[in-house]
């Protein structure tokens, strides 16, 4: 499922059983602060309650406040314990894309963008290879321009084209399939220049791999960079979204896209 850690809480519940049965439940809570896959998590309201006529006790919690990195987060846990299966539905906007990518913001309080996005998935305790799931993140006003790594590859590969501003908007569709993320079209966008692809992310230790192909956003010429970049070469992306390492791949249909680093696997 998903790990929270350093939980601080207050919680108020009142249970009604007969015969071994709970007829129901209640209850509230106020966390503080926690740790959700590594990620603060704060000033989090839950309500609690039993959903009746279920074939198993099931507890539904709602999430009707809660902030990560500036950004509201809401959201629904229905767990059934009998079995371990679980259902979660998250929503969040306006969260700082620093926080999430690094696990914390950087020190002059820049958030390098707002990320918006909705998880839903599936799965069960006892067997998380079993979690599957899908969602969808967009996020604006990036600052990818200011990496290090992506504005060194852009100069590399000369695909800076005039007045380019950095990559402000992206896009990504996920399939949740156990301990991976599917990251099944990825669209980084800026007003000259697009880059599309596909990758995976490791949920365990947030361990990425990505192959993007480079398009100009510049009428006709575009169609020349395209030809040009998406049969010669690729951008492929391995690390963490904190710490992409970013490289060119000569002829990409002649070679495979980045796997994951296995001695760091969980």
């Amino acid at each position: 499922g998903v790990v929270f850690t350093d939980i601080v809480n207050e919680t108020n519940i009142s249970i009604l059983a007969r015969n071994e049965i709970v007829e129901s439940l209640e209850g509230t809570s106020f966390i503080p602060s926690a740790m959700i896959e590594g990620r603060k998590l704060s000033n989090v309201r839950l309500r609690t309650e039993n959903i009746p006529e279920q074939d198993e006790l099931t507890v539904m919690m709602t999430m009707t406040e809660g902030s990560l990195y500036g950004g509201p987060v809401r959201g629904s846990f229905e767990y059934k314990p009998d079995s371990g299966n679980y259902q979660v539905d998250l929503s969040m906007v306006d969260v700082g894309l620093a926080g999430i990518a690094e696990g914390e913001l950087s020190p002059d309080g820049k958030s390098g963008g707002k990320l918006m996005a909705n998880l839903n998935f599936s799965g069960n305790t006892d067997t998380p290879e079993y979690r599957i799931g899908r969602g969808n993140i967009h996020i604006d006003d990036a600052d990818i321009a200011g990496n290090r790594g992506s504005m060194a590859l852009l100069r590399l590969g000369q695909l800076m084209l005039p007045g380019y501003g950095g990559l402000e908007e992206a896009e990504i569709e996920i399939l949740i399939n156990g301990n991976e993320a599917i990251l099944s079209d990825i669209l980084l966008n800026s007003p000259s220049l697009i880059m599309r692809g596909e990758g995976r992310l490791r949920l365990s230790d947030f361990s990425l791999t990505a192959r993007l192909y480079p398009k100009g956003n510049l009428g006709a010429f575009s169609d020349v960079l395209s030809a040009v970049t998406g049969t010669v070469y690729a951008i492929d992306v391995e690390g963490t979204p904190g710490e992409p390492e970013m490289s060119l791949t000569p002829l990409p249909i002649m070679v495979s896209p980045p796997e994951f680093d296995t001695t760091n696997a969980n």
